[in-house]
C-alpha cells in the first residue's frame, strides 16, 4: 500500500470527508517552509446544522468550532505519525501555528492558508467573503493541512475562476458589512474582498452561500 493510501485511509477512518495531496513546490520558501507537499483534508458541516445556523437570528458557532478543533487534532496526529515513519512533517493546526510563531497576528493570517492549498489542489475558488467555495461541498467546511516531505503523489492545478457571478448573498447578509462584493481573481489582495479586522466571525456568510445547497 502506498504512503498516500495509508494517509488517506487513516484520515477517512478518523472522520475526514475528503483528503488531497497538493504539490506546493511552486510557492515561496516562506509559504511552503521548504516542504514539497501539503496534505489537505476537511470535514463538511452537517446540512441540518447549516440550515439551523442559516435560519437562526442568533450566532451559534459551536459545531464549527468543534470541527476546527477536530481537524486540528487530526493534523497533529498525522504529522506525528509521519515523523515516526522517518519523514519530516509540520502540522498547520491552530495550536501549532501559534506555538511556532507561524501565525501573523498583525495581519490575521499565516504565510500559507489552508484555502490557498485548496485552490492549488483544484477544490474550488475564493468567494466574495474570502472563504473557500467548492462545487462538491459548498462553503461550510472545516479545513486543515500538514506539510511534509513524505514521497506521496501530489498535484497542483491552475486556480479555477470564481463562480460567484452576480450573487451578493454573502455581502447582503453580513451584519458587520465587511464584504466588499468583488469577484476574486488569483493574486488578488484579501483587502479587496473583505475587511477582516472588523469581521464579527458570525459564519452567516459561510452558511448562506448558495453553493452549500448546490453541493447538498
Amino acid at each position: 500500500m502506498s504512503i498516500e493510501d495509508k494517509i488517506l485511509l487513516r484520515l477517512k477512518s478518523l472522520g475526514a470527508d475528503f483528503v488531497h495531496f497538493v504539490d506546493i513546490t511552486g510557492l515561496s520558501e516562506k509559504e511552503n517552509k521548504s516542504y514539497p507537499t501539503a496534505i489537505l483534508f476537511g470535514i463538511v458541516l452537517p446540512p441540518d446544522y447549516v440550515r439551523k445556523l442559516n435560519d437562526s437570528q442568533e450566532t451559534d458557532v459551536s459545531e464549527f468550532s468543534s470541527g476546527e478543533e477536530k481537524v486540528g487534532e487530526l493534523a497533529e496526529l498525522i504529522a506525528e505519525e509521519l515523523v515516526k515513519e522517518g519523514y519530516a512533517a509540520y502540522s498547520q493546526s491552530d495550536h501549532n501555528i501559534y506555538a511556532t510563531g507561524y501565525y501573523e497576528e498583525s495581519c490575521k493570517t499565516t504565510p500559507l492558508p489552508h484555502k490557498t492549498i485548496a485552490v492549488l489542489g483544484g477544490l474550488g475558488w475564493i468567494g466574495k467573503d474570502n472563504l473557500l467555495v467548492t462545487k462538491e461541498y459548498g462553503s461550510a467546511i472545516n479545513l486543515c493541512s500538514v506539510l511534509t516531505d513524505a514521497p506521496v503523489k501530489s498535484i497542483s492545478h491552475i486556480p479555477m475562476k470564481s463562480r460567484c457571478g452576480a450573487c451578493k448573498i454573502c455581502q447582503t447578509i453580513c451584519p458587520a458589512k465587511v464584504i466588499k462584493g468583488n469577484i476574486w481573481k488569483p493574486g488578488m489582495a484579501r483587502e479587496e474582498l473583505v475587511d477582516v479586522y472588523h469581521c464579527a466571525e458570525c459564519l452567516k456568510c459561510m452558511v448562506a452561500c448558495p453553493w452549500n445547497r448546490s453541493a447538498g
